[in-house]
């Protein structure tokens, strides 16, 4: 019975890492996305939206 229960609590451990991680690279590459894209043409790129749905679909700059 113990067993069942530590292999439970250690599958979801490690899904929130994944989740964490996963998360944590995908703000990484949106700052990095804005900032190589704000500082190539700063003139152009006025406005940033971040869309966060549900199927995570993300487009970080949107440049004139």
């Amino acid at each position: 019975m113990w067993m069942v229960v530590a292999v439970v609590v250690v599958m979801v451990i490690v899904e929130v890492v994944v989740v964490v991680v996963v998360v944590m690279l995908v703000v990484v590459v949106t700052v990095a996305q804005i900032f190589i894209a704000c500082s190539v043409d700063m003139t152009r790129c006025s406005s940033v939206k971040i869309s966060s749905s549900a199927s995570r679909n993300i487009s970080p700059v949107v440049c004139y």
